[in-house]
């Protein structure tokens, strides 16, 4: 640029908005730990994650489908990790990285049990707090409570 005397003179701008990559930004810098993110329930990207445990053709992969299909139809957005041939400890550590404030594990107790017509799993409502049981799971019409 030119200046008003006809010199060469560096142009510095500068922005201070708030955009949607800075308010991101600092939510994560303010919800996070040593093991990733942990989303408040207003901006996570889903509501529940579900992490499938097992391999092919065992009874916890179709029960976790059935459970995020009745999560989504009570209304929740679900993320559901039912990745074959990926260790369960992959998938614990990639959930808490995502950091979706509740996590829901559907192993292979749980598939025993699925196959009595019983069972439940754990749900976590974030690293900051306790760990709690509150989806029971059946096998027949309704996979949550």
């Amino acid at each position: 640029m030119l200046d008003q005397n006809g010199k060469q003179q560096v142009v510095t701008m500068g922005s201070y908005g708030i955009g949607v990559s800075r308010a991101v930004a600092a939510i994560a810098e303010m919800n996070c730990d040593e093991k990733g993110l942990i989303w408040p329930a207003e901006v996570s990207p889903a509501d529940v994650h579900i992490v499938a445990t097992g391999k092919p053709g065992d009874p916890q992969l179709p029960a976790a489908e059935r459970l995020a299909q009745d999560c989504e139809a009570a209304g929740l957005r679900v993320l559901l990790d039912d990745r074959v041939g990926v260790s369960p400890g992959i998938k614990f550590n990639d959930a808490e990285l995502i950091g979706v404030p509740t996590i829901i594990i559907v192993g292979r107790g749980l598939g025993r049990r699925c196959r009595r017509g019983q069972g439940s799993a754990l749900g976590r409502t974030s690293r900051r707090h306790h760990r709690q049981s509150g989806v029971r799971v059946t096998h027949g019409d309704s996979l949550i409570d």
